[in-house]
């Protein structure tokens, strides 16, 4: 089983506790406003309560907000078969959200002028499918490959530092959300722009350059910021004043533009390397080696599209709601 939003997840690491703190917080209220009342008698001989009924129908309650979430997640297993109905290349834009393309050497800083750059692209682009993923020391497919420019925009507008909760840059990852995806939507004529500082924390790229090159993918990568002169992560604090992020040490952190490494993750798939600039932002470049892949013709081929199983969970969901309300709270009669 998989995931096509797997993000929405991260919200059951602070849902469970959450739910587990109310019911004890709860618990403790009652015992108090009981005692306050009745004082030190004991409260079955006063309340026709029973106590494990309601802690069941609190279970029931608590599990069918998890699998309600899980069924937001979108989980699918298998594929069917589908006809393409358009025509053009698919392309699945790697971003890097990590904190250093927070660096302000490419004004308005690295992360807005890439995200710029990507809006041209894909309003240029006619039939063309993009696709959106972010990542830092995770990735996730944000936007599936699709037509739907707005969808795309507003995705794209959506992405920040704080989109991916793991922390880094992993190059590696984002190479293989994009493989995946691609095995998802299968089409002849595909390209994979990884939009990035270079800075690599975490993960190996080069391990899934040969992966990359047995499906004839090309890759174009784009960095973004200055090879030659390091660069200080400015931030925003709490406040909204601006800051300098700071190592262990106390030292401002500083990033500069890994322009070795990604021109040597282009080369070795018969790819792309462009620097975007302030005053070249490469868009041309990107262009010209999109449009050299042959449109594949969607109607002439077939697509998989994951088989969504979110029923699944929400139905689950329902019927634990449904349990707990047939569960009453009185004790029975001895």
């Amino acid at each position: 089983m998989d995931f096509i939003n797997p993000n929405i997840l991260w919200n059951l690491v602070w849902i469970i506790p959450l739910l587990i703190i109310f019911f004890f917080v709860a618990l403790s209220k009652r015992k108090k406003a009981i005692t306050a009342i009745i004082g030190d008698k004991n409260p079955a001989d006063f309340i026709n309560l029973s106590q494990n009924k309601r802690t069941i129908k609190y279970i029931l309650l608590s599990l069918s907000l998890i699998f309600a979430v899980v069924a937001a997640a979108r989980p699918f297993w298998g594929y069917e078969i589908l006809p393409f109905t358009s025509s053009g290349r698919d392309v699945l834009i790697a971003l890097d959200t990590s904190k250093s393309m927070l660096s302000q050497d490419v004004p308005p800083s690295r992360l807005e002028h890439a995200k710029m750059l990507i809006k041209e692209l894909i309003e240029s682009s006619k039939g063309d499918r993009f696709g959106i993923i972010a990542f830092a020391g995770s990735a996730f497919l944000e936007c599936p490959l699709t037509e739907d420019k707005s969808s795309l925009f507003s995705m794209l507008s959506e992405l920040n530092t704080t989109s991916i909760p793991v922390g880094g840059t992993n190059i590696e990852k984002a190479l293989k959300t994009a493989i995946k995806a691609f095995k998802a939507a299968q089409g002849g004529y595909k390209a994979i722009i990884l939009v990035t500082d270079g800075d690599e924390l975490q993960g190996n790229s080069v391990s899934v350059i040969e992966e990359i090159k047995e499906l004839k993918i090309p890759l174009i990568v784009v960095g973004i910021g200055d090879p030659n002169i390091p660069a200080f992560i400015q931030m925003k604090d709490g406040k909204g004043n601006d800051i300098l992020l700071k190592d262990a040490k106390g030292e401002p952190v500083k990033t500069k533009l890994n322009e070795k490494n990604l021109k040597e993750l282009a080369d070795t798939t018969d790819g792309l390397y462009v620097r975007s600039t302030a005053i070249n932002n490469g868009l041309s470049e990107i262009e010209s080696r999109i449009n050299a892949l042959v449109p594949e013709k969607y109607s002439s081929a077939n697509s998989r599209r994951p088989l969504e199983r979110f029923q699944i969970p929400l139905l689950f969901a329902v019927i634990l709601v449904i349990f707990s309300l047939a569960i009453g709270e009185r004790r029975k009669k001895e």
